[in-house]
């Protein structure tokens, strides 16, 4: 430590005051510092709870009930859960398809990896919500 330094310990009591000095060098927008202290309040909600990492798969995708008519070239499946992203190759649509009525993605696998926390309400694992969806190519 150099002459004139201050060394600063952190217990759990002791206010962060990093963020008012991050915000000084690194201003964030309004909406960063919202995500930011969210995920801080996220986080305070865990503290003891068990955790486990895990990861999942969902494989052999298969769209049915298609329309005769679809107003798109291809088609896609997007799973989605905040910033992570994980989608299939497009799917050309042709008559062939079409006439199935269905789509298929075989072989493909869309993959997510999740920590899961013990639930307060006796559950095993608090629950986790995901978004799928179709996206079209026009």
């Amino acid at each position: 430590m150099k002459a004139g330094e201050e060394r600063r310990i952190l217990s759990p009591q002791t206010p962060l005051s990093n963020a008012a000095t991050l915000s000084r060098r690194h201003p964030l927008s309004k909406a960063a510092s919202m995500r930011v202290a969210r995920r801080k309040l996220d986080a305070a909600k865990r503290v003891n709870r068990t955790h486990s990492k895990y990861s999942f798969e969902l494989t052999d995708l298969c769209l049915a009930g298609l329309p005769e008519q679809v107003s798109s070239e291809a088609l896609m499946v997007q799973c989605v859960r905040g910033p992570k992203l994980t989608a299939t190759e497009e799917a050309e649509i042709n008559e062939e398809k079409l006439s199935q009525g269905q789509i298929l993605w075989a072989g493909q696998k869309l993959s997510f990896v999740a920590t899961l926390y013990a639930s307060k309400t006796g559950k095993d694992f608090s629950a986790k919500k995901y978004k799928v969806r179709i996206r079209t190519r026009l």
